[in-house]
């Protein structure tokens, strides 16, 4: 992949734009979600963002964090990211699904969609981006410059019109429970900078490729989320009507059966979009563990035509449809927290390879050891805020399920240390 279709696919597999974003509206309302979607991106995404530039710069190697968190920490830390990062794929890819069976739902006027209607939409997702996944990562970067502008042109069509309506937002009031639903709702909206670091072995140039893919890909993710919320606010003012799949009504009364049409083309290209470029960075994980003797050799398979994982790809996109049967604000909060106990172990690298004379960093955060610490502690804190806030709204037992569901890499681990290697030398 060159530049632009490695920020494409970037830019699916962080954002696909302005989709999923409803929850926030909803449940923060429009001037708190505003607020989060402006703020946020400076304590979770842009640090998010460095520190893949830094490090993918450093280690352009396939496999990605695995390799730095591997190098900074040892074998252990390394697969605990690796594998927490696969796992966090597993139930970030079955909420796409989720997604679609709304906007399908809504496009199509169906009051109720049946679990068997789900299902065989989830498969209509799923089956045609694990085979476009089976051709390489040009083909998912390639078909992803072609997703992003079928998706920007119902909603510029839409920014143009609220900026020619114009008018405040006005303040609303938060209720406290409403915190943590959309604070995760807004963290899922923009995680994922670390993704395709994972490919960086199929990427040309890779380590100025990917520096430049980010940076690029930085101001388009939240200029996509804050316009058009901005402007479906002047549309459709309520944020009690901004549930799953509200975005086909704002672009309906901004304009019509024609941008109602383009909205449900873009709502399949961000649900396909998003799963592709997931499964793409995701599936590169059990197969570098595969090589690198944790995994069963098998993970590791090469496609004799397209040189792919095969078999890593096809594991990847059982473990989606199996778990594609969740609420979306369950699967959002269970996501961001798997995701953040892998990039916390990243973030914790980037600080320890500082000291490491031997890496070569063609894109250096700028402001030395003071600037990286504080790059780091950013999402460190963030996180805890989140967890605090979840500890508070939904109490001990959904934290301990979490913590239990971390525990199955570590518990991995050492079970084959304790009952043998699954694949010996």
């Amino acid at each position: 992949m060159g530049l632009l279709p490695l920020a494409a696919s970037i830019f699916f597999v962080v954002s696909g734009g302005p989709f999923g974003i409803e929850e926030t509206v909803q449940k923060a309302g429009i001037s708190t979600a505003l607020l989060m979607i402006a703020i946020v991106p400076f304590v979770w995404a842009i640090p998010a963002a460095l520190m893949s530039a830094e490090l993918g710069s450093a280690i352009p190697r396939e496999g990605g964090y695995y390799w730095w968190v591997h190098r900074a920490f040892g074998p252990f830390a390394g697969f605990l990211c690796a594998a927490w990062s696969w796992m966090y794929s597993w139930v970030d890819v079955a909420i796409y699904p989720v997604l679609f069976a709304t906007y399908v739902g809504k496009f199509a006027h169906i009051g109720h969609m049946t679990p068997l209607m789900n299902w065989l939409l989830g498969l209509g997702i799923l089956v045609p981006m694990t085979l476009l996944n089976l051709r390489g990562a040009l083909q998912v970067g390639l078909s992803s410059l072609l997703f992003l502008a079928v998706l920007l042109v119902p909603f510029i069509a839409l920014i143009f019109r609220g900026f020619g309506q114009g008018g405040p937002v006005a303040m609303s009031d938060v209720s406290h429970a409403a915190i943590a639903p959309a604070l995760y709702a807004v963290m899922w909206n923009y995680l994922g900078w670390d993704s395709l670091s994972t490919v960086l072995g199929e990427v040309e140039g890779p380590k100025r490729t990917f520096p430049k893919a980010l940076l690029l890909t930085i101001p388009i993710v939240i200029l996509l989320y804050l316009l058009p919320v901005w402007a479906g606010w002047q549309v459709m003012p309520d944020a009690a009507k901004w549930e799953d799949g509200a975005w086909l009504a704002i672009l309906e009364k901004a304009g019509g059966p024609t941008l109602y049409a383009l909205g449900g083309a873009a709502a399949v290209v961000y649900c396909a979009g998003l799963t592709m470029s997931t499964m793409l960075g995701a599936s590169r994980l059990p197969m570098v563990l595969a090589e690198d003797g944790i995994f069963p050799k098998w993970l590791g398979a090469k496609h004799p035509r397209f040189g792919t994982p095969w078999a890593a790809i096809v594991v990847s996109a059982v473990f989606y449809f199996v778990l594609s049967f969740q609420s979306f604000q369950s699967l959002a909060e269970l996501d961001v927290i798997i995701y953040s106990a892998a990039l916390l172990l990243e973030f914790g690298a980037l600080v320890a390879l500082r000291r490491d004379a031997e890496l070569e960093r063609p894109f250096r955060i700028p402001g030395g050891l003071f600037t990286v610490l504080l790059t780091a502690l950013a999402p460190v804190v963030l996180v805890g805020f989140a967890l605090y806030q979840t500890w508070n709204e939904q109490g001990r037992e959904t934290m301990i399920w979490i913590g239990l569901i971390l525990l199955i890499a570590p518990a991995f681990w050492f079970g084959r240390k304790l009952f043998g290697n699954l694949n010996p030398a």
